[in-house]
């Protein structure tokens, strides 16, 4: 309970929940026949793919491959040192596990019916990490399946 809270405090208290849970749930309010044509005139406006939704067509072989600085300047990443990678761009350094991981998300996003695998993920990474710490990444945030040599990964 909140002791000496203001009066019109837009919160439900765990006392209210019950009768909070009845009252909307209860008859429904008849609505009036201008609402309902209001209702209606806004249904039938409904579009139900946006013209803002034209991407752009692409494929795998015309994309530059590497990984980009997650910054504005969008410079392409090369290895610092064992554990952080450097855009030569804006100077900034990156923890390599961090970048790796947004590109994967990035390869799925742009391609959702390719496997997420290892080997995939390093040709698109551009070879600037090494395969040992991309399957790293994808054990620790993806869930193998587990095919021998042709293991994938899927979203956990």
């Amino acid at each position: 309970m909140l002791y000496q809270a203001p009066l019109g405090l837009p919160a439900i208290f765990p006392t209210q929940v019950t009768r909070f849970l009845k009252s909307i749930s209860g008859p429904k309010k008849v609505l009036s026949k201008r609402v309902e044509n209001i209702a209606n005139h806004l249904t039938s406006l409904h579009i139900p793919k946006s013209t803002y939704e034209k991407l752009p067509s692409y494929s795998y072989d015309e994309l530059k491959k590497g990984i980009t600085c997650d910054v504005t300047c969008g410079g392409f990443l090369i290895k610092h040192s064992n554990r952080f990678l450097l855009c030569p761009k804006c100077q900034k350094t990156i923890p390599m596990q961090q970048a790796i991981y947004q590109n994967i998300i990035e390869f799925h996003t742009l391609f959702p019916k390719r496997e997420i695998r290892t080997g995939s993920i390093y040709k698109w990474c551009g070879g600037v990490v090494s395969k040992f710490m991309i399957r790293q990444v994808l054990v620790t945030y993806f869930s193998p399946i587990k095919k021998g040599k042709f293991t994938y990964y899927i979203s956990q």
